[in-house]
């Protein structure tokens, strides 16, 4: 592992930003470090108040625990104000971790130079290197994503209830770090299939094989977001990852009355807030998550039109270069390598379906986030969690390329006729 250390080092140097990181509040809002969600929380945490903010533990259950919990650590190591410099070098070194896995991963599907290329490619992004600067969920996160992902690659390798387990306790991690990422269980779910499909064999031990790896992951899973459920089971009433869940975020990303959002945002314009205040004083969040589930589900099937036009409009904002009204050096740093790093992970992909290169790891992780952000809410930096199975890929084609060129140019760098 000397080659990984090493780059864990390279990694963790490139990241260190000067100015720090900056506080944002459970939106994504820049704030100050005296406001937000996060820095709150991880106060009362550490002050042995309880999971909370302003007062309220039922509002703090939409809010992932793992950051929070993470920051309040570090609280209670230093102190209530964490130095912004401290925060910021363990963002680095948490991305360096995710610029390992990365490599690992690449490395396994498709070859020690493919992964050095991946690993290079994730590294100089200025987008995924910009958002180090900053204090979000995110820091912890996409290393744990990518985590969840490795996991799945060694359960489509080694099959079994151990690995499907572990599998499910990494993707539950995961979860606890950002909602979203329990949909890494769908794509567990696609890789049993595979295993099945290539296993063979009647279908009664097909059966019986697949009931025991997806009970194995889907109870690794819950086994690590049981002490989560309990928690707002107390302060709720009901065993609910989140009071903002499948349901609202539907409704709120979905509703024919919501603005589109077109400049990389998700803001939530046009909805009708009277429904969501009743829906809070008169339901608990079972119920209330249905009611608004189904109430935007009957607008769309009225109106399916819209259902066209918001995903075409989400891939739009989630895909776009940068932001919307952006100044000439943020396209020239931002925008213009993401064009170039985006055309590089097209061609890998495009590589790997034609060579048929047997990678459902990455490829199932990667279809259901981008589906899941076509369901949902779909803005610039939601990109974070595929992007980095972009760049295997991206990695892919660089490699691909150059060897292409050493065989033109031949052994001595003169052209082969």
């Amino acid at each position: 592992m000397k080659g990984a250390n090493r780059l864990i080092a390279g990694a963790a140097r490139f990241d260190i930003t000067p100015d720090g990181p900056i506080w944002l509040d459970g939106y994504g809002n820049r704030t100050a470090p005296s406001e937000g969600v996060y820095l709150p929380i991880a106060q009362n945490l550490a002050a042995g108040k309880g999971y909370q903010f302003y007062g309220t533990h039922y509002d703090a259950t939409r809010i992932p625990p793992l950051y929070p919990i993470w920051l309040a650590l570090l609280m209670a190591t230093v102190g209530p104000q964490v130095p912004l410099w401290l925060s910021g070098l363990f963002n680095a070194a948490f991305r360096a971790g995710g610029c390992v896995l990365l490599y690992l991963l690449a490395r396994r599907y498709f070859g020690e130079r493919a992964a050095r290329w991946a690993f290079a490619l994730y590294l100089l992004d200025p987008w995924e290197a910009l958002w180090v600067g900053y204090l979000l969920k995110e820091s912890l996160a996409v290393p744990l994503f990518l985590l969840g992902v490795w996991q799945l690659g060694r359960l489509a390798d080694a099959p079994s209830g151990r690995t499907a387990a572990l599998a499910g306790a990494t993707i539950g991690l995961a979860t606890l770090a950002r909602y979203p990422s329990g949909a890494l269980w769908i794509a567990g779910l696609l890789v049993v299939i595979w295993i099945l499909r290539r296993e063979g064999g009647g279908a009664r031990h097909l059966l019986r094989r697949g009931v025991r790896l997806v009970a194995a992951l889907t109870t690794g899973m819950l086994l690590v977001l049981s002490p989560w459920l309990v928690r707002n089971w107390r302060v709720t009433g009901q065993p609910v990852l989140s009071t903002h869940f499948v349901g609202r975020y539907f409704y709120t990303s979905n509703s024919p009355s919501r603005v589109l959002d077109t400049r990389g945002y998700a803001e939530a314009q046009g909805l009708d807030f009277a429904l969501l205040r009743r829906t809070n004083a008169e339901q608990k969040p079972i119920q209330g998550e249905g009611r608004l589930f189904l109430h935007a589900l009957r607008e769309l099937l009225g109106r399916p039109d819209h259902i066209i036009v918001r995903i075409a409009t989400k891939v739009a904002n989630m895909w776009r270069p940068t932001f919307g009204v952006s100044s000439l050096r943020n396209l020239l740093i931002l925008a213009l390598p993401y064009c170039v790093l985006m055309l590089l992970a097209l061609g890998g992909i495009v590589v790997a379906v034609r060579q048929r290169l047997p990678c459902l790891a990455i490829v199932a992780p990667l279809a259901v986030m981008i589906a899941i952000h076509l369901v949902f809410w779909a803005e610039v930096r939601n990109r974070q969690y595929p992007m980095p199975l972009l760049h295997a890929f991206g990695g892919l084609a660089v490699a691909r390329l150059l060897a292409l060129g050493t065989r033109r140019m031949g052994p001595e760098g003169c052209g082969t006729h």
